[in-house]
């Protein structure tokens, strides 16, 4: 048995021989492009259930047709393809190309169940992936549904990895749905089990919203001297200046928000550019100095336009809150009849 125990993991834990590109376009900087990703083992079969690759802030946890992922990046963009059967793996985009991330000595159960005895064990351990894929699938929809499918994922002895991966899916699923101090509990214990930085900003993250101010600062702390991607720096950063905020510390608040959005200007990451914008101004604003926060409200608000519907309508949300809290009646009420004529439009088009 403990022969078996640790072929399995030796199996498991592989290193990666990854990244060779096929086309080579360069684009200039700023210009957002799709690459395709494949995630393959030596003999070139696909492994797709349960691979997620994240690029600034958008996770991509389904393949096309053909078994490969689709991703929309930019040239300097750090992606991360991780998996709970193999470490972690980051790259930077520089053109175009095609990336492949072959797997070495990746144990593929479900293909390979034909070769061994087949046991009531065995059967249980290559569903594995498939309880874990379903409780994903439930996450945001039915907690009951998706809780089954992680009890189920626990049920026999996997590897460290496999482990840490249920657990931190279980924090997923309590965050979601506001159990924060579950969320905590969890992501702890995964981390425990297996070091990973993702792991560790979602416990920072979960510690403030469960109102640890305390405790998520010091994760975030530790954070700064671990290894990230230019992403990961920046949720450091914006979750340093959270929790400042909420402890009214107003000056460190704004230090943390200016480091986090040097990174994200550098890296032309929109997203949080429009963010950290939104939430110096909010600094201002409760500093009483109104005229650096309409500048910078004003900046995210023309940010999040050029983003999407649903994110101009949320920071129109809150520069009518602004203008509000200034008595600035007139204001607020034109914006907030600009905001329910976008929001009707937007109500339309679904319906097409």
């Amino acid at each position: 048995m403990i022969k078996k125990t640790y072929l399995l993991f030796v199996v498991l834990f592989f290193s990666l021989s990854n990244v060779f590109s096929q086309e080579n376009i360069v684009y200039q900087k700023g210009i957002i492009f799709p690459v395709r990703v494949s995630i393959v083992d030596e003999e070139d079969r696909k492994i797709t259930r349960n691979t997620e690759i994240e690029a600034n802030g958008r996770y991509y946890s389904f393949p096309n047709v053909k078994g490969n992922f689709i991703i929309k990046v930019k040239v300097g963009d750090e992606i991360r393809v991780s998996h709970p059967d193999f470490e972690t793996v980051y790259y930077t985009i520089k053109s175009s190309e095609d990336i492949k991330v072959v797997v070495k000595d990746y144990l593929d159960t479900r293909k390979s169940s034909s070769k061994l005895k087949t046991t009531s064990k065995r059967i249980q351990t290559d569903f594995y992936l498939v309880h874990l894929d379903s409780a994903t699938f439930y996450k945001n929809k039915n907690i009951d549904k998706s809780l089954s499918f992680i009890e189920k994922a626990l049920k026999n002895k996997e590897s460290k990895k496999r482990n840490a991966a249920t657990y931190k899916l279980l924090a997923d699923i309590y965050l979601h749905w506001k159990q924060y101090d579950l969320a905590v509990y969890n992501y702890k214990l995964s981390y425990q089990i297996y070091k990973d930085v993702t792991t560790k900003n979602l416990l920072a993250e979960a510690l403030f919203l469960l109102e640890n101010y305390t405790e998520s600062e010091q994760v975030y702390q530790e954070l700064k001297d671990e290894k990230l991607s230019n992403y990961e720096r920046i949720k450091v950063f914006e979750g340093l200046g959270d929790v400042f905020f909420a402890t009214k510390k107003n000056d460190a608040s704004v230090k943390n928000y200016q480091n986090a959005l040097k990174i994200a200007n550098k890296g032309l990451i929109t997203s949080k550019i429009t963010d950290l914008n939104s939430k110096i101004a909010n600094v201002f604003a409760s500093k009483g100095e109104t005229n650096k926060a309409e500048t910078l409200f004003k900046s995210s608000l023309n940010l999040a336009e050029k983003e999407s519907t649903s994110r101009a309508l949320e920071e129109e949300e809150k520069v009518a809150d602004f203008y509000n809290s200034n008595r600035r009646f007139d204001d607020e009420i034109q914006l907030r009849k600009k905001s329910l004529i976008k929001a009707k439009e937007q109500q339309s088009n679904k319906k097409i």
